[in-house]
């Protein structure tokens, strides 16, 4: 059985910058389709989200907080 992590990682794989169908998701990863559709809605989810979470790691403590990003700097 696949972790949610390597779903994610292998759908993501599969999508790159040409539009591609959810059943050609299905057939290059081998999920179902509500597998797949599931796993994006959460990305797209996830990517609508503001703020965002960051996750630090210090040794053993994980802290996960809420930032805001900093607006890109123009000249």
């Amino acid at each position: 059985m696949k972790t949610q992590i390597e779903i994610l990682e292998k759908i993501m794989n599969c999508v790159d910058g040409e539009p591609v169908s959810f059943m050609a998701l299905c057939r290059q990863t081998g999920f179902n389709y509500r597998t797949v559709r599931r796993h994006l809605e959460l990305i797209e989810y996830l990517q609508q989200q503001s703020p965002k979470i960051q996750i630090l790691r210090d040794g053993f403590r994980v802290v996960i907080r809420k930032f805001q990003a900093e607006p890109l700097a123009t000249s």
